[in-house]
């Protein structure tokens, strides 16, 4: 859904240079409701699909990598530097 869009219309869709640090950005997943979920230094965004950033999830450490899990993928692992992180969520 995500990708045809940005293909159909060729306009950028979020601008992420405002996140601080040179850390990477990343786009990992996108949640049921069509929410973009981004790893950048200070977080993981939640851009909805209109590319409005709805929330920040901050940790510990910044995240690098993330993924759904559990049998319902409501539960949010998140990885950063030093860890493995383990988000419970309300939508998968």
């Amino acid at each position: 859904m995500f990708n045809q869009a940005i293909k159909q219309t060729g306009a950028k869709f979020f601008d992420m240079t405002s996140a601080r640090g040179s850390d990477t950005r990343d786009v990992l997943g996108v949640d049921q409701n069509g929410n973009v979920y981004s790893t950048v230094p200070g977080g993981l965004w939640i851009i909805s699909l209109e590319g409005k950033q709805l929330d920040c999830i901050n940790g510990p450490k910044d995240p690098h990598n993330m993924a759904w899990g559990d049998d319902d993928r409501q539960t949010l692992y998140i990885t950063a530097f030093i860890g493995l992180y383990r988000l419970r969520l309300n939508i998968s």
